[in-house]
Parts: C-alpha cells; structure tokens; sequence
C-alpha cells in the first residue's frame, strides 16, 4: 500500500493522490442564505510572521442574500479587532481530510502518534490491523463516514485503504484524548499548551468525523473491560465542558441528547440547550397560537439595548448559576450525579414578564467566539439542529449590547462574567458574531421581542416611566436645595454665636 498522511503512523508524510479538499466553509440557513468562508492561500500559510491583518484580509466571503449574490469580509479585517485569529482553521490538529494539508503535517503526525501508542497501551491484546479491519467491515462504518462528508461538503480520500487510515489515527486520538481528560492528572492534555489548542481544534465545525465512527472505537476499545464505563457521548461532554458559557448538569446526564449525533461538535452543543421550550409553552396559552408569535416576529426583529430598555423601566434580572466541572471525572461530586430536574436552567432560558428580563448568567473568556461561531456553522449547515438555538442567542445579544456601557450594565447586574477584561471585547464580539447571517422565521425569541416592544410601544407605561424619572429628578433637586439652605442657616447661626 502507498505512503499517505495515514498509512505509517510514525513516518510518512505524503499528501493523498486523489484528494483535493474543499476550499469553503459552507454554512446554510434555511433555503436561502449560505455564507461562505475561503480558506487562506498555501503560500498565505507559510508565512508565519506575515501580519495577521493582511492575511485576514485575504479572506473573502461570498454568499447568498434573497436571491443574490453578496461580498463580505466578515469581522476579522478590523484593524481594532482584539484577537487576530482564524476561528475556523485547525492550528496543531486536524480531525478528517479537510485541513490535513493545511496544519504542520510533522507536529500534526508526532502529536497523533503519541496518543496512538496510548491508545494501543490502553486496548491490551488489540492492534493497528485489528482496528484496520473493524472499521472495513463493522457496520457500515464507510458509507456512514462517506455520506457525512457528503452532507457538509467536503472531499475525502475515495480509495478505501486512504479512508480507513485517516479514520483510525483520527478516531483513535479523539478516543484516547477523551479518555485521558476522564483520568485527569499529569497526563491530562487540558493541562497543557497543545492540549488546550489540540482541544479548540477538535470543536471547529469542518475538523470532525462522523460520530458513529468514533463512538465504535470507543465501543471495540472498552469491550474487554470488566467495569462498567461511562457513554462516549459523556465523556465527550465532560472533556468539552469547560469551553460553554454555561451548561446545565442534566444535558450533561443525558446520554440520549443529541439524538444520532453527526460529529463530536454535535454533542457539545446540546450541553446548553433548554430542557423544555418553557417560555415558547407559555406564549402559546398566553396567545393562542405560535404562528401568531412567529408572524409578529417578521416586523418586530430589534429590540433596545439593556442601558436604553432600563431607561423605560425594564428590570433585569440573572438567573441560574455558572458550573465549574471538576478536573477529573471521578470527583464530580455525588449531588450533582442526583440532579437531574427536567426544569434546570439552560443558557437560552431568556424569559420576559411583567416587566423583566430574565437572562441566565454566562461566561465569557478566550474561547467564547471560537466556541460561538463553529456552533453558529453548525447550526446553518444542518437541518437536525432546530431550533438555531445559538444563532438566535448571537442575534439578542447584539442588539442587547451595543456598546461597552450595556455590557458594563449586564456585568454589574451578574449576568455576564467577563474574563477578558475590557468590557468593549465582549460589546466587539457580540455585535460581530451575527455579521451577513440572517436569523429564520422560527426565531427562538420570538416571544421575547414581542413582548419586549409590545412593552416599550405602549405610551402610558412609558409616560410612566417618564413622570417617575422626572419626579424622582425633581426630588433630587429639591433634596439637595433643602439641603443647601440647611447648610446655609446652620452656617449663619454659628456666625451669629461667634459674633
């Protein structure tokens, strides 16, 4: 068999002869809009020390808007922008045939081969042909891997041999770096410098393979143990938990969510959705009927920034709180194994009532963009993700924060902890994160702006509202002219005494 970038695992480099990887990022939403991001050139990315604004600058977008063409640079060319990054290019790991020529092929390679000769340490009497030929002939393996390339658009190795070695040094690494971040320790790749990148690596949206790939290696790896073992979907989430803004306990629990899971990044993203569409059930009896929502939704798609909806007397409130996932799995504590209330607050549980807005509180830290936007990819590029629950969140927090004194606002209220410190970041990333997509008509917050500019268009609340600022205006000047002429008699009187 001829050398490939997967056949000998500790030495060949060589590209594949009959594959040539997609040049774009392919998202679709709906029917009609697909925004699509080229890759940088080969000779852009061999050039390390080239200004990082020019290669940005390089990557042009094109995509589809009502019917016609559009041109768009995205968010990454500002000059002012705070991390100059390419949130969608693998850069020390590559997961699938995508950028397995783009990363540096010799790391890439040593980096994957280490956690090959754990692997086969930890799957004792087991070898490399063995696994080989599980996944020639074990349940379809190769169709299922071909047509998930096919759904997201991208090109793979068509001889069979090529196939099967870049999905078992891949499958293999993605298993034993889950395993290894279950056991914690020295060895735990979160602790260090290129597990933290290889992990950022492995949630962007075209470095994936096809999930029941790797949940068979974990399923033949774990065969002979006598212990019962955790679900590969948990260990998933228990790996990639800390990267969420927040996350509820009971998505981490459920073994059965997402149903059939496509990728790795699949199984992250259920960890924040809502256990039940509360507030979606309560605009319905409410309303009568969803659709009405939906259609009002189609002329109320903006709301007021948090500073501007407080002036006219909107209250904001925080809810849930922000879980740390322990370390090592083994020391998740007891209760939290217990807690498995169907009603625990999800990151999208935004609600509105009698006047306030009620939004989970959530993290934001050097991860959150990388996390936001290949979620975002997901959610465009495949039908089984409905709601576009993070799509949807992007779009109310960018009209929520518009600038660094509504995110100082949410910061002091508790909403949002702000771990990159500038308050103007989190303001930069959010009002970019929605840049040329456009939100469907099954907005998840529909309810929420209804409700929100029902409120904000109704002229006695705020007259109201109004005549309160004035009073409580007026008060304040007369409480410090009172207090003035007090002072001002009580400076007379002792003058008086002296004299």
């Amino acid at each position: 068999m001829a050398d490939t970038p997967y056949s000998n695992f500790d030495s060949s480099t060589s590209d594949y002869p009959d594959f040539t990887p997609t040049q774009a990022l392919q998202t679709q939403y709906g029917q009609h809009n697909t925004v699509i991001v080229e890759q940088q050139e080969q000779e852009d990315l061999a050039k390390p020390y080239m200004d990082m604004v020019e290669l940005i600058g390089k990557m042009r977008s094109s995509g589809i808007d009502n019917g016609q063409a559009i041109e768009i640079l995205g968010a990454y060319h500002h000059q002012e922008y705070p991390w100059k990054r390419n949130f969608y290019t693998p850069s020390l790991v590559s997961i699938g045939p995508k950028y397995s020529k783009e990363v540096d092929q010799v790391k890439d390679k040593e980096y994957k081969n280490l956690y090959m000769k754990s692997f086969l340490e930890r799957a004792v009497g087991q070898s490399v042909e063995e696994y080989r030929e599980y996944l020639r002939n074990e349940m379809k393996l190769l169709d299922k891997a071909r047509n998930y390339y096919k759904e997201i658009g991208i090109t793979y190795p068509h001889n069979d041999e090529e196939l099967v070695d870049m999905l078992l040094l891949d499958g293999c690494f993605v298993v034993e770096f889950v395993m290894k971040c279950k056991e914690g320790g020295n060895g735990d790749p979160r602790r260090s410098v290129e597990g933290k990148k290889a992990r950022e690596d492995m949630l962007l949206f075209e470095n994936q393979l096809s999930f029941d790939v790797l949940s068979a290696i974990y399923k033949k790896m774990t065969a002979s143990h006598t212990e019962e073992v955790p679900s590969f979907i948990r260990l998933v989430k228990f790996s990639f938990a800390s990267l969420a803004p927040n996350f509820t306990f009971h998505n981490f629990y459920d073994d059965n969510l997402p149903e059939n899971p496509m990728n790795l990044l699949h199984v992250v993203h259920s960890l924040c959705v809502p256990n039940v569409n509360s507030h979606r059930i309560e605009v319905r009896e409410a309303e009568g009927d969803i659709d009405d929502v939906t259609n009002k939704w189609l002329t109320l798609n903006h709301i007021n920034t948090a500073t501007e909806l407080q002036e006219v007397g909107v209250g904001f409130k925080n809810t849930g709180e922000i879980f740390t996932m322990p370390k090592e799995y083994a020391k998740i504590p007891a209760k939290l194994k217990a807690n498995k209330e169907p009603n625990g607050i999800s990151l999208f549980d935004i609600t509105f009532s009698s006047g306030e807005m009620r939004i989970p509180c959530f993290k934001v830290d050097n991860s959150t963009e990388l996390f936001f936007r290949n979620m975002i990819a997901l959610e465009q590029q495949s039908c089984q993700v409905n709601p576009k629950y993070y799509t949807d969140y992007a779009r109310l927090m960018s009209h929520l924060v518009k600038g660094n004194k509504d995110i100082t606002f949410l910061r002091k209220n508790g909403t949002i902890h702000n771990l990159l410190g500038e308050d103007g970041k989190v303001a930069y990333m959010f009002n970019n994160l929605s840049v040329e997509i456009d939100t469907s008509n099954n907005f998840y917050f529909a309810s929420v702006y209804t409700a929100v500019n029902g409120l904000c268009r109704n002229r006695r609340h705020v007259w109201k509202q109004k005549l309160k600022k004035f009073f409580f205006v007026l008060w304040k000047v007369v409480y410090i002219t009172l207090s003035a002429i007090s002072l001002l008699l009580l400076a007379i009187q002792e003058y008086t005494n002296s004299t």
